[in-house]
Parts: C-alpha cells; structure tokens; sequence
C-alpha cells in the first residue's frame, strides 16, 4: 500500500481532511492510471462536495478519461457556471476535443490559449496537440507566441515545428505552381 493510499484509509470520514484525503488519493489513483478505481472513488466525493472546485475539475477529467460525453457536458456546465478564468475552461474544453480528434475545436482552443498569456502546463498540452494534429495555425501562433514571451521549445519538438511549417510552405509553392 502507497503512502497516500494509507493516509486515506487511515483517515475516518469525520476527520476534517477527509475530503482532502480522497481528493489526494483519487489525483493518485488517475495519475496511474486507474481510472475505474478513480471514479468509484470520486463519485464518493461528489455525494461530499458537489459544486467544489476541485472536485468539478476531477469529474471533468476522469469524464473526459472514460469517454463519458454526458458527464463532460455536466461538467463543463458546473465548471462555466463556477465562473473561472476563460483560459481554464479553454484548457479543459481543448482536453476533451483532443481526446475525441475534433480537430476545428482544438485548433479554436489552441488559437485562443496561445492568445492570452497561459501556464505553462496549458503550454505543454498546446504544443503536443500542434505537434500530434500537424496544425499549420496552431503552430505559427506557437512560433508567435515563444517568441513574443521568450520562451523556447526543446530539440525533438522544435523540429517537429519546423517540419510542420516547412510542409505548410512546400504545399503553398505546389498549390501556385501546379495551380
């Protein structure tokens, strides 16, 4: 048994830090990968804290973990209706869309994160879909974007960049030559 995986099942459910416990415990259980166990385990919560930040946040990306389009609605709903920040909304609707290859929304998600200023987190989820999608507009916003708050990409991705805006050209010189 795992160290935090003790300090929930060592904890009552009367304890104050219960809920933050199994909320520990359920990131835990998502970030190895059992998602089943993870969900059983935050539907607990739910019947807790319904309307709890944190807790929206979990149901949002285990609902987007299992496919489970209906929960994605209902979370995305609780999550507008919390009334965060646009980039965070931004950031969990570009999760699901990646995870159902809508490719004119992430592209959309991707356009309106790399116009504000984002953590860098979102960052990292912005740059693997540029790269997994090949987007010619996600990427030069990227280039736009490194540039303009200094920033720079590692090797392998740096590449895969240039690569895409490299077809991007190729394709442009094929189209007024051949059109």
């Amino acid at each position: 048994m795992e160290a935090v995986e003790r300090k929930f099942r060592g904890t009552i459910k009367q304890n104050p830090k219960y809920v933050q416990r199994l909320t520990e415990y359920i990131d835990h259980l998502a970030s190895k990968g059992k998602i089943i166990e993870a969900k059983y385990y935050f539907h607990l919560l739910y019947l807790i804290k319904p309307g709890h930040p944190r807790a929206v946040k979990l149901g949002y990306d285990l609902s987007i973990a299992t496919f489970d389009n209906e929960g994605v609605r209902r979370f995305d709903k609780l999550l507008f209706d919390s009334k965060p920040r646009d980039e965070e909304i931004a950031f969990f609707r570009l999760k699901y869309y990646i995870s159902v290859n809508n490719v004119q929304n992430v592209e959309e998600c991707c356009l309106f994160l790399l116009s504000k200023c984002i953590k860098s987190e979102y960052l990292q989820i912005v740059v693997e879909a540029c790269v997994n999608f090949k987007s010619y507009s996600i990427a030069r916003s990227l280039i736009e974007y490194l540039d303009k708050n200094r920033l720079i990409l590692s090797r392998p991705f740096e590449a895969r960049i240039r690569r895409i805006l490299l077809q991007h050209f190729l394709n442009l010189i094929t189209e007024h030559k051949c059109g």
